[in-house]
């Protein structure tokens, strides 16, 4: 029985693919694959990344366990708060994911206070 720990993946799926594609042959369902999280942000498909984590988990017999990182509690801060965070919009990264933010997040400009 194994564990094999993968992190800051940061939207590479290219280096995923890779990665996935060499241990798959290897994990059996004795063994644990634990994903650190940070698979968003930076790098080009953030998208691909999780989609390709959750297909990994499906196809695979070992038990996945996927965290989440500070990039993903970011993003669901993102539903909560019009807030910028640590430089990167979250309702940019969202609606990567094909999300339509609220009517408030829209770019609309808060009223002045009187």
């Amino acid at each position: 029985m194994g564990t094999i720990a993968i992190g800051d993946i940061h939207g590479n799926l290219r280096a995923l693919e890779d990665l996935l594609n060499g241990i798959s042959k290897e994990v059996g369902a004795e063994d644990t694959v634990v994903f650190l999280g940070d698979y968003i942000d930076r790098g080009p498909d953030s998208k691909g990344c999780i989609e390709r984590i959750i297909a990994f988990q499906s196809d695979m017999k070992a038990n996945v366990v996927p965290l989440l990182g500070n990039h993903e509690e970011w993003l669901l801060q993102t539903t909560v708060t019009t807030r910028v965070t640590h430089g990167l919009s979250g309702w940019k990264r969202l609606r990567r994911f094909g999300a339509t933010p609220p009517q408030r997040h829209r770019g609309s400009k808060k009223k002045p206070k009187s």
